[in-house]
C-alpha cells in the first residue's frame, strides 16, 4: 500500500509541476481583430509577462483590472519582440480573475480577455 501511495503522490506531483510550467493562453476577439494572449507564469505577486500575437493592428499598451472589484486599471506598455508583442513586469496584486484590455497606439480597444491568476 505504501508503494501505491508513493507512486500516486509522485504522479500527482509530476502533474502539478507540468500544469504549473505551462502558461495560460487565450484567444480574444474584438470585431474583426483576433488576438492570442499568453500570460506567464500567471502568479500574483510575481513578475508576469503577457505575450500577444495580433491579426489586426499592433498593440501598444494593455491595462489590467479585476472585473469583480472596483479599481483603477493598471497600464503597461507593450514592446515588439520578434513576431509577438510583450508587456513585461506585469504584477497582479492578488489571486483571482483579472481582465486584460489591449489597446493600439491611438488607445482604441483591440480586444479584452480574462485570466485566472493563482
Amino acid at each position: 500500500m505504501l508503494k501505491i501511495q508513493s507512486l500516486s503522490f509522485a504522479f500527482a506531483l509530476a502533474l502539478g509541476l507540468t500544469a504549473c510550467s505551462h502558461p495560460a493562453s487565450q484567444i480574444a476577439v474584438a470585431g474583426n481583430a483576433q488576438l492570442q494572449a499568453q500570460v506567464s507564469p500567471g502568479i500574483s505577486g510575481e513578475m508576469n509577462i503577457i505575450r500577444l500575437r495580433s491579426m489586426a493592428g499592433a498593440p501598444a499598451s494593455i491595462a489590467i483590472d479585476m472585473p469583480d472589484m472596483p479599481m483603477h486599471p493598471e497600464p503597461y506598455n507593450v514592446q515588439k519582440n520578434g513576431e509577438a508583442y510583450e508587456a513585461s513586469g506585469v504584477q497582479f496584486s492578488m489571486a483571482g480573475t483579472w481582465r486584460v484590455k489591449i489597446y493600439d497606439g491611438s488607445h482604441a480597444a483591440l480586444g479584452t480577455f480574462t485570466v485566472t491568476v493563482r
